[in-house]
């Protein structure tokens, strides 16, 4: 998978700061309590328990993205 290492543990991420990347990417392959933030512009877990950063990535990577944390 392509993302930036230690990733696996953090609870917020993005696709090379691309808004839309992001949003759509975080919307498609996460689910409550994670979601995408207006006001970061990142994925996140409003707990603080991590994303699903397998599919968050390959999804970044299918849009020509590297997801970073």
């Amino acid at each position: 998978m392509t993302y930036a290492g230690g990733c696996q543990d953090s609870d917020v991420g993005d696709c090379d700061g691309d808004y839309q990347v992001t949003k759509d990417c975080c919307a498609a392959t996460q689910g409550a309590p994670i979601s995408f933030s207006e006001m970061s512009h990142q994925c996140a877990n409003i707990f603080g328990n991590g994303i699903n950063w397998d599919k968050f990535a390959a999804c970044c990577k299918s849009r020509g993205k590297t997801a970073k944390c």
